[in-house]
């Protein structure tokens, strides 16, 4: 089984070719077609000649909230369309803060703390980042989302699709399973792709413990729980992952039942990327 190609760009840390898996009926993902990757935003002159020149990309797939697009806003990839689909519809806006004893005289993980708190009462990240990733096939905006995103593999005839959020590891993560599922690519191959994250955010995962533990950060748990939310763990994706499975019977009977999928598109999205 080949691992996903990373690429390196000076912009980014996190972007994967999805190139080389094995899937339906023994064929392979098709190489510069399918890329993961995280915002796009810093992306350099350098970074964009590379693309345009190897990868061909037709769309810029972001799954982030507007808010923060608005904040962060993609670089313009020429004959590259930019369509917003988002998984996220901005929970962070109904957060009322109750654990201000956790805030760091900066600020800077403040929203962070608060998001894990607001998802899970005790402070858990696991449970936190299960209860996010369980919101991508219960929210009705982040379901049309992915109804779009299968429309756009299928009718990706040339070229690559790039797809990113932030970081480019738990809703580009999700939306990385849903299309690898559909293609046929074994559970255990998605999994190895979601947690390759990990070695690409591990100087940032590092950096965080650092400087938590620099500034005497009191809560052990929480401390644990803010380095591990730089990269992913099993467990946040599995859980989704394993209630579509009980409750669709897995994911192409979830992308038929509720993403209106038809054995046609999927035939069309197959014959698109395996070879």
């Amino acid at each position: 089984m080949e691992l996903s190609k990373r690429i390196n760009l000076e912009g980014t840390i996190n972007t994967r070719d999805l190139g080389g898996y094995e899937g339906f009926e023994g064929k392979h993902i098709v190489f510069n077609r399918l890329i993961r990757t995280d915002s796009l935003s810093q992306l350099t002159k350098n970074d964009i000649n590379f693309l345009v020149d190897n990868y061909n990309p037709k769309w810029d797939i972001d799954l982030r909230s507007e808010d923060e697009i608005k904040r962060d806003t993609d670089v313009v990839i020429p004959g590259c369309e930019f369509i917003r689909l988002s998984l996220h519809n901005n929970n962070q806006k109904q957060m009322v803060d109750h654990h201000t004893q956790y805030h760091l005289s900066d600020g800077r993980l403040d929203g962070l703390i608060d998001f894990i708190y607001f998802m899970s009462d005790d402070g858990d990240v696991d449970k936190a980042m299960q209860k996010s990733n369980h919101a991508y096939f219960t929210n009705k905006e982040a379901i049309e989302s992915q109804k779009k995103f299968l429309e756009l593999c299928r009718d990706n005839k040339e070229g690559s699709l790039l797809f990113h959020c932030k970081d480019g590891k738990d809703r580009t993560g999700f939306m990385a399973a849903l299309i690898l599922e559909v293609l046929g690519v074994k559970r255990e191959d998605i999994m190895k792709d979601y947690l390759m994250t990990n070695i690409y955010t591990k100087a940032k995962a590092d950096e965080r413990r650092e400087f938590l533990e620099k500034n005497n950060f009191s809560n052990k748990n929480l401390l644990e729980g803010l380095v591990a939310i730089t990269g992913v763990r099993e467990c946040w994706l599995k859980s989704a992952l394993d209630t579509i499975d009980e409750v669709y019977g897995g994911i192409i009977g979830y992308c038929k039942q509720i993403l209106s999928t038809t054995e046609e598109d999927i035939k069309i999205i197959r014959e698109n990327y395996l070879r």
